[in-house]
């Protein structure tokens, strides 16, 4: 099967180097890899892909020019290995390897040493992709590895990287607590979401040197007085439970906004420096 080129070629691109597609997550429906099979196979690429069987949808494009099918365990790193180089000798030259799944990126960090002389791919830090998975479960994971990769990204004009790079940066989860909690204090969900992500990074289980807890970072002591809790039996750990904390921070938060008279500055200094300091910083 000869590949085709039924969309021109880019300048500077090498459609004569081939590619292999990798997909090791056994969900058929998973179209990541079609895409990219469309958009090489257009240019001409010879794109070959590694599929579950005939009756997957990206396995029947037109724009292969060799199939794969076999269902390795993600865990089984020795046969993926084993497989994978069968398929470079089938090819004859080195192909550049494209992982478009979780457990495809994180077999080839963690075991692509043993591929380097059959395949073309980038290096990077072995345990990277495993923490980048975690994204929807944990995005303060996510959230802190960007932000330790691309220290600079606040200088990156917003058109200037894509959609999901900065849906990594500025995560929303809890979105329908966030909402209904800001709304309910007749506050702006953004806000908050700016005050969640610069106080916990979204991490519920943060805890800072100052021992305030949560989302919102809300001190045992101010959180016992909102919830009207007797000393003996308030316990600080019911502040890392995300809708009790989204609560008492939006609670906490509309009262250091009235008490700063709507001045968003003044209130966002006094949520997280306390009100004495911000009354001295203003002489």
């Amino acid at each position: 099967m000869r590949p085709h080129n039924d969309a021109g070629t880019l300048p500077g691109l090498d459609a004569s180097t081939p590619a292999v597609v990798l997909k090791l997550d056994p969900n058929v429906l998973h179209h990541g890899g079609l895409g990219v099979i469309r958009s090489l196979g257009r240019l001409g690429v010879p794109v070959y892909g590694v599929h579950e069987g005939p009756w997957a949808p990206a396995a029947s494009s037109r724009y292969l020019s060799g199939r794969c099918f076999w269902q390795p365990d993600p865990d089984d790193a020795g046969r993926i290995q084993a497989g994978l180089l069968q398929l470079a000798e089938r090819i004859g030259r080195p192909a550049v390897l494209i992982p478009t799944d979780d457990a495809g990126a994180i077999f080839l960090a963690e075991h692509g040493a043993a591929l380097r002389r059959s395949f073309l791919f980038p290096e990077q830090p072995a345990g990277l992709p495993r923490q980048v998975a975690g994204k929807y479960t944990q995005p303060y994971r996510a959230l802190q590895l960007v932000k330790s990769l691309v220290p600079a990204y606040i200088q990156i004009p917003v058109e200037g990287a894509p959609a999901s790079f900065w849906r990594l940066l500025y995560p929303m989860p809890w979105r329908s607590e966030l909402e209904r909690n800001a709304r309910l204090h007749g506050l702006d969900p953004y806000i908050v979401a700016g005050l969640v992500r610069q106080e916990s990074e979204f991490n519920p289980q943060a805890v800072s040197p100052a021992q305030a807890y949560g989302l919102t970072q809300i001190l045992p002591s101010t959180g016992r007085l909102l919830l009207k809790a007797p000393r003996r039996s308030f316990r600080a750990s019911v502040l890392f439970r995300p809708e009790l904390n989204l609560r008492l921070g939006t609670t906490y938060l509309r009262t250091m906004y009235d008490a700063n008279m709507g001045h968003w500055e003044r209130t966002l200094a006094a949520y997280n420096a306390g009100t004495s300091r911000v009354e001295n910083w203003m002489g």
